[in-house]
């Protein structure tokens, strides 16, 4: 567009009382319609905000699950996939910035070789942004270094070329302490992690490191520090030498030990948990050692051991333990319901540290259709030596399932003792008053006898084990007072093992058997509440309470001198918080001494289980259905519900 203003030389334009030379005017005007016609027009559409640019990230040549989820972990534009940029300019900013990212993680598993490239698609829909990888072989480790920090250096410096070696070669320096030993081996690279020949991944060489300050800490050194940390790359054989130059400091033991926080506990009782003396060599897994024996008291909310930062004045390590008192006293309540017992309630009191020694008491009291009783347990640790526990218990029951009636008041003391870490004796001597009726033939009993108990336990976890065993064993001679007939042996032994099968997801295989026989009487002349019962959520699931084994003409339980328990369980964890179980069980209760599944047929149930892991424990619901059902004795299906796995 051209166009044309033409104004009369000389005029002007008057404006209040100020003169303007019209020239002036017209020159400025003509100017902005000039610049508005050679601008182009803008369409309404693009004056508006551009999209957004939708695109999906690719890791090309990369066929590794684990390294794709590394380099997916640690990509910006990964990451903002559900922001879509503005512009092309700001995603190229995002790849770009994610180069030197990708690469510093390849590295990091050792693939110092590798090479990126990137591009952009913008022929698809969403844009695709791809990332070439070749990562290439991994660099493996040829040689390790570990030394003092004022020994002579392994590893050439870093502008000097490594000499090549035909084998590789591991140097391994003495530890030189003046003034203390005069020398301390050093752990081998393997020891730590490090193995020739293979991949030097970082987290790798940073663990070995944690484990040489580690290894030190524990052998009387309480502050050692990596003085040097050096890993030559040597690309032309892609291999990688390591240098740890490490500072041990000075050799050290136990100084003096304070407690802090306490209110109610007894300090003596507490040394009783400290697993070292003033003057032993430092070794810093004692540190952990004592927290757990002061956290399996139950005393404490918060539990924390620490050695000082510097030595004292006699060149020994100050102790601290800084504690947090519990509120000695619980009161708990408790429902469940399970489809052959009924609905079911628990109140209990329990006072964690009754004396300000560790004493426990507890006090129960039960209800439910097939149970009232009260019962209590004073349990005393330390008792004369320091393995050792005293445990006194007392209960009063009604106990009303359908083969019997028993009206009872029973006591028994016995001394624990930890022979090991792992395994716990007993022994133990009660007593039992009781009135049975079962089947209208009334009996009274004052039963004494003797108890010896084995534990065994190897499990990881109390509440969910995931691997390990627990072995059980109970020997229990009785006599009769009333009655010199029903003197008997009771015995009962119960295994279970736990495989981990799978992290991710966390699948363990369970299995659990138990073995019961009462020997030196007749089965009609054991008192009806001390015979063998198999069925129920602790025992046979699928088959009612105390029903799989042989019933009487009304379908009772009569029980049994014997009984053979059988249990297979799968357990998912779905989440963190949810998971599930199949189970297969069998067994039965038998009228002769010993199992004999050949003269009388096993029951089975099988069923699906469902867990909610809380902070007290896994909590369960367990669906059971009788596999070879009874017509006219077992229900279609039992449910389930408690607290804990099922063993």
């Amino acid at each position: 567009m051209k166009g044309v203003i033409q104004c009369p030389a000389g005029e002007s334009v008057r404006q209040g009382e100020k003169r303007f030379p019209l020239g002036l005017v017209s020159w400025a005007f003509a100017s902005i319609l000039l610049l508005a016609c050679a601008t182009p027009a803008i369409p309404a559409a693009a004056r508006e905000n551009p999209p957004d640019i939708a695109y999906q990230v690719a890791f090309e040549g990369v066929d590794n699950a684990t390294l794709q989820g590394l380099l997916e972990g640690v990509s910006n534009a990964k990451a903002l996939e559900d922001r879509p940029p503005s512009s092309r300019m700001v995603l190229e900013n995002r790849v770009r910035d994610d180069l030197p990212k990708l690469l510093q993680a390849l590295h990091s598993r050792s693939y110092y070789g590798a090479r990126l490239k990137s591009r952009i698609d913008t022929e698809t829909a969403p844009w695709k942004v791809a990332y070439e990888v070749d990562a290439g072989p991994p660099y493996l480790v040829k040689e390790v270094d570990i030394s003092l920090d004022d020994a002579r250096k392994a590893l050439p410096p870093a502008d000097e070329k490594a000499p090549s070696s035909p084998r590789p070669k591991v140097r391994i320096k003495p530890l030189k302490v003046v003034g203390a030993r005069d020398t301390v081996s050093l752990p081998s690279p393997e020891e730590i992690g490090l193995v020739v020949g293979r991949a030097g991944e970082s987290r790798l060489i940073l663990d070995a490191q944690e484990t040489l300050l580690d290894r030190l800490k524990n052998e009387g050194y309480p502050f050692p520090r990596m003085a040097d940390r050096k890993v030559l790359v040597d690309h032309s054989d892609r291999s990688m030498r390591i240098a740890f130059r490490v500072d041990p400091g000075p050799e050290a033991p136990f100084g003096a030990t304070t407690f802090q926080g306490l209110e109610q506990t007894k300090e003596e009782f507490l040394w009783k948990k400290i697993p070292w003396e003033e003057g032993d060599p430092f070794d810093a897994r004692l540190l952990k050692k004592a927290n757990q024996n002061l956290v399996e008291t139950g005393l404490f909310t918060t539990v924390r051991v620490s050695a000082g930062e510097s030595l004292d004045g006699e060149g020994r390590v100050p102790m601290l333990v800084e504690l947090v008192e519990r509120k000695r006293r619980t009161i708990k309540v408790g429902a469940g319901y399970k489809t052959d017992e009924g609905v079911g309630g628990k109140v209990s009191w329990e006072n964690r540290n009754l004396l300000g020694g560790g004493e426990k008491l507890q006090v129960e009291a039960v209800v439910s259709q097939i149970q009232y009783s009260g019962e209590s347990t004073f349990t005393k640790p330390y008792f004369l030596r320091d393995d050792q526990r005293l445990r006194l218990e007392a209960r009063v029951a009604e106990d009303r399932p359908d083969g019997f009636t028993s009206q009872n008041l029973s006591g028994q003391g016995s001394l624990e003792r930890d022979v090991t870490d792992r395994l716990t004796l007993g022994l133990g001597s009660g007593f039992k008053v009781s009135k049975v009726d079962q089947m209208g033939e009334k009996n009274d009993f004052i039963l004494v006898g003797v108890q010896g108990r084995m534990r065994w336990d190897t499990s990881d976890d109390l509440f969910d084990p995931h691997r390990g065993g627990r072995l059980n064993l109970q020997l229990t001679p009785t006599y009769d007072l009333l009655s010199s007939e029903s003197n008997y042996v009771k015995t009962f032994m119960s295994y279970s093992r736990y495989f981990g099968l799978m992290k991710r997801p966390d699948v363990v295989l369970a299995g659990r058997v138990g073995l019961g026989s009462i020997t030196g009487i007749a089965r009609d002349d054991v008192p009806a509440d001390e015979r063998f019962y198999a069925g129920g959520g602790g025992s046979i699931r699928g088959f009612g309470y105390q029903l799989a084994g042989e019933l009487d003409e009304n379908d009772d339980p009569v029980g049994g001198r014997s009984l053979l328990e059988m249990s297979l369980e799968t357990r998912f964890k779905l989440t963190e918080s949810l998971g599930m179980v199949v189970f297969l069980d069998g067994g039965s209760a038998f009228e002769a001494a010993y199992p004999d599944p050949g003269q009388e047929d096993l029951l089975w149930g099988t069923g699906l289980g469902f867990r909610y892991f809380s902070p007290i424990g896994p909590f369960r619901v367990d669906v059971g259905v009788p596999i070879n059902k009874r017509s006219g004795v077992d229900n279609s299906f039992q449910f389930y519900m408690s607290v804990g796995q099922a063993f």
